[in-house]
């Protein structure tokens, strides 16, 4: 009598197969209303291309202005202003440049950024506490942090080996979509103060396209709240600079996929019995 060994294995699509089990999914094709901003520290290369395509300077015929120019953004910090309480706040010009996530394929959206959109979205609507007091320790917000997963599909499945990028399309969805730069205003904290500064962030054009698929483990948020859940993620926005109204889509299909536990013996319940029932049952019985 003792432990006894019995090895198994299993493929990578049996994994997915288990992973995919009992999940509900949706998805959506969406266009950018507003440009999204980026918000990423832009590179060298993305420095010499702002320098190139919107400041206008040609690395080949002015070459000592691109290089100085590049010096300069590359290498100088926020000058920072600090204000007194109550004053005015002043803006200061600086050569601070975010950019939008890319590859050699284009620009793309981090899956991660629209989980916290939908999460975040989940969360306003009240959808987490209130799902949460049904019952059990464990509430929905795991279903959609941990368990939940965005992926690229269609126009946006640029590269089938990267799925947690969703790039952008152009209008066609032929292509990437492009971009272009804005100056944008903000202000930031530091510990003499309050700072107002202007920076350029890069953004996707209006009208580009985007396609992902959603999917959660089905238990606690329904099809229904997802649906809910996306129609409201549209005024959230995605990106940086959403407080000033950045960053807003449109979802112009959505479809999805809802599971149901079905017991053995087929999906039909049985029907419950009441007093009708039963003295129609007797009828029946007595006429036979």
């Amino acid at each position: 009598m003792g432990w006894i060994s019995r090895p198994f294995a299993l493929t990578v699509q049996e994994l997915d197969d288990l992973f995919n089990e009992g999940r509900i999914s949706i998805d959506m094709t969406c266009r950018v209303l507003r440009g999204l901003v980026g918000g990423q520290p832009a590179t060298e290369e993305e420095v010499e291309a702002y320098i190139k395509f919107h400041l206008k300077i040609d690395p080949l015929s002015d070459a000592d202005e691109f290089q100085k120019t590049k010096k300069r953004i590359m290498t100088e910090e926020l000058n920072q202003t600090i204000v007194p309480d109550g004053a005015e706040v002043i803006n200061e010009k600086v050569y601070s440049i975010n950019a939008v996530r890319k590859s050699a394929l284009g620009v793309w959206l981090g899956n991660w950024m629209m989980q916290a959109c939908i999460k975040q979205t989940a969360s306003r609507l009240g959808l987490l506490i209130h799902k949460s007091q049904g019952g059990g320790k464990l509430g929905p917000k795991g279903d959609l942090a941990e368990m939940g997963r965005v992926e690229a599909i269609g126009i946006s499945l640029v590269d089938p080996a990267r799925p947690w990028e969703v790039h952008f399309r152009d209008p066609s969805s032929k292509g990437p979509a492009t971009t272009h730069y804005e100056t944008l205003r903000g202000s930031v904290d530091t510990a003499k103060g309050k700072m107002s500064i202007m920076y350029q962030a890069e953004v996707v054009d209006e009208g580009s396209l985007f396609s992902l698929r959603f999917s959660w483990p089905a238990g606690r948020l329904t099809a229904q709240d997802m649906c809910r859940i996306a129609a409201n993620t549209r005024n959230v926005g995605l990106g940086s600079a959403r407080s000033l109204g950045w960053g807003r889509f449109q979802i112009l299909d959505l479809k999805g996929e809802d599971v149901k536990f079905e017991k053995e013996g087929g999906p039909e319940e049985p029907i419950k019995q009441t007093k009708e029932t039963k003295k129609g049952k007797g009828k029946a019985e007595a006429a036979a």
